[in-house]
Parts: structure tokens; sequence; C-alpha cells
């Protein structure tokens, strides 16, 4: 009974939230999602040696917009510059 209880605690799905709670669930899991992508952008850029100034930190971390995040990650790995990623816009 008692795993069967600590089961169906777990599951986050069955947890009933209003939509309020919902968007606001929502809204901090994109949130970490993109911090998370932005610390990966500088964690790369360090394992390059190419060494962001603070306000290049600031803009990266600062940065939420997902198809950016995204276009960054794709070519940190082969920009010459922290510069040239900043400057680079996704395609579309």
């Amino acid at each position: 009974m008692v795993a069967s209880l600590t089961e169906s605690a777990m599951n986050i799905e069955d947890i009933p939230e209003s939509p309020a709670v919902r968007a606001l669930r929502l809204a901090l899991e994109a949130r970490g999602a993109a911090r998370g992508k932005a610390e990966a952008v500088l964690a790369v850029l360090s394992a390059r040696s190419l060494a962001a100034t603070e306000p290049q930190v600031t803009a990266i971390l600062g940065c939420r917009d997902a198809v950016v995040l995204d276009a960054w990650l794709r070519v940190v790995a082969s920009v010459p510059s922290v510069d040239a990623l900043l400057g680079i816009a996704p395609a579309g």
C-alpha cells in the first residue's frame, strides 16, 4: 500500500494544477532550460579559450530566446570569437 501511494504521489502528471499554476510552471521550466543552454554556450567558449567579457556573459546568460540559444549552440564550437557568436542571428 505504501509503495502504491508513494509511486502515485511521485507522478507529477497526476497532480491537479490550475491554469495559472500550469502557466507558471511551464514558464519556470522554460527559463531553466534557457539558463542551461546559456551555460552550455559559456562552457564551450571557455573550453575553446574564448574569454567572454562581463557584458558578454551577462548578454548570454540573459538570453531567454530559445531560437537564439539554439543557433548559438549550433555554432559555438566553430565561431572565431565571442563577438562573432553574439552577432549571429537565427535563420528564418
